[in-house]
């Protein structure tokens, strides 16, 4: 009975939206076969057609696809509270971080949780963050410049960042472990995700090559994440996200030790790849177009003249941060934010029923012709503070937006900005001749493959 109810629903959800612009749905399959991936670039593809709204049927799924910044404003921060995460989203990443971290959790439940967390993230700790940064990056660089083979930046960069996540916010130096947790968050996220979109029974999925690397990889890094949390209990560490946790515990009985090590799991996927694939991407992208890297050269010799960053220098870095802006709009870590409307509501001229997936595409907003000149092109320089004024809020949300956005994200652009700007002091990014490098587009964005360069060292020209 459960189905028929579920069909009924569907069919009176898209008798709603069928006023809604967008491409005929063929009978049963609806758009799927005509979305080829990645998605976004076909939700662009189709919104220069059909307009800022336009609605899709994914077998028997509706859902609306939001292409204009005032209405993706609208869903994430004026009417936010009527908009809640798409539970596939959750669910896909529950067998790794459970069902209740801070990335899932709604309402009240959810406002408690992430105060309990931004705490860790204050600004008075930009200093203590920036020297322990720079001496792990430090020493990160002289390893890779002893290295007489191609590197492999992808690789290399979530290592450091891993290390950076556990000795910043954990307490803990990860040591000979980082490589092996490093790898299985790699494989977690990667099948984990493309599982999502497969949508494959269960019992199909235990057939599966993958799958017993899977079980594997996650039966690994829970392992980690209780050891942690015991480690905590024993030996608390200030600014740890799990002595916060363990503290707040007394007061909110949702918080077991479980509830603990799956919040930590759900920290560490959220900061530790993303970060370090728009780092690397930027790398990528800076040997791709030589100029660029010539003046981010230029800048940071101006700027440092031979010493390695403090926090007083941040500000003084902009065109770094610009380099990292701009690689975070071409590749943005998230490239599909999906809610479902707790209630009907209005997206510009279109009725939107109750229950109705919402999809706003960061990709999509951000390659827009409308709002970016030359949106496939490299250039840092869109982001100086004369050019981004001018650009209508919520056209660029590498980090999500509204209430909800990145805990994360000024821990990303202070390591990526601190990063960066040693390699450029010390090396010229060289790619090895004959790759193409792609990224897959999943519930976050991934980089296909390795992504090997040469660093030939430099010396500053000031």
């Amino acid at each position: 009975m459960s189905m028929f109810r579920d069909l009924r629903d569907t069919a009176q959800k898209w008798k709603q939206l069928d006023p809604m612009p967008g491409p005929t749905p063929r009978p049963l399959v609806g758009n799927l076969l005509a979305l080829p991936r990645p998605w976004p670039k076909t939700f662009l593809r189709d919104a220069l057609v059909y307009g800022p709204v336009l609605r899709y049927r994914i077998l028997f799924r509706p859902i609306v696809v939001v292409a204009d910044p005032a209405l993706a404003a609208q869903v994430l921060s004026t009417r936010a509270a009527n908009y809640v995460k798409e539970p596939v989203t959750w669910k896909a990443l529950s067998p790794l971080i459970g069902r209740t971290p801070v990335t899932h959790l709604e309402g009240t439940a959810w406002l408690t949780r992430r105060r309990q967390l931004e705490p860790l993230l204050a600004t008075a700790r930009t200093q203590e963050l920036t020297q322990l940064i720079v001496a792990e990056t430090a020493r990160w660089l002289r390893r890779l410049e002893s290295e007489p083979r191609a590197i492999d930046l992808v690789v290399e960069v979530e290592r450091l960042i891993l290390n950076l996540l556990g000795k910043l916010f954990l307490g803990h130096d990860f040591g000979d472990y980082t490589a092996r947790i490093s790898d299985a968050f790699r494989v977690a996220t990667t099948e984990l995700e493309r599982r999502a979109f497969l949508a494959l029974p269960r019992w199909l999925r235990t057939l599966t090559p993958s799958n017993q690397r899977l079980t594997d990889a996650l039966g690994y890094l829970k392992q980690v994440a209780r050891e942690r949390v015991l480690d905590a209990k024993r030996d608390p560490q200030p600014h740890s996200l799990i002595t916060a946790l363990l503290s707040a515990q007394p007061s909110d009985p949702t918080l077991t030790d479980e509830t603990i090590a799956g919040e930590l799991l759900a920290f560490l996927f959220a900061a530790h790849e993303p970060t370090a694939q728009a780092i690397t991407l930027a790398c990528a992208l800076l040997a791709e177009n030589p100029r660029i890297q010539r003046r981010a050269h230029a800048h940071v010799d101006s700027a440092l003249d031979g010493r390695p960053p403090s926090s007083t220098d941040l500000p003084s870095l902009g065109y770094l941060a610009q380099v990292f802006d701009e690689t975070v709009r071409l590749h943005p870590p998230a490239p599909l934010l999906a809610r479902v409307a707790l209630a009907g509501d209005h997206l510009g001229e279109h009725q939107v029923p109750p229950g109705t997936t919402v999809l706003i595409s960061p990709w999509l907003l951000h390659h827009h012709p409308r709002y970016w000149d030359e949106p496939e092109a490299f250039l840092p320089e869109r982001f100086d503070e004369s050019q981004s004024h001018t650009r209508p809020p919520f056209t660029y949300l590498p980090f999500s937006g509204g209430p909800r956005h990145c805990l994360g994200e000024r821990f990303a652009r202070q390591a990526a900005t601190i990063i960066l700007s040693m390699i450029m002091q010390r090396a010229q990014l060289q790619l090895i001749p004959g790759q193409r490098i792609t990224t897959a587009p999943l519930l976050t964005n991934h980089i296909s493959g390795k992504i090997l360069f040469t660093l030939r060292p430099r010396v500053a020209t000031n």
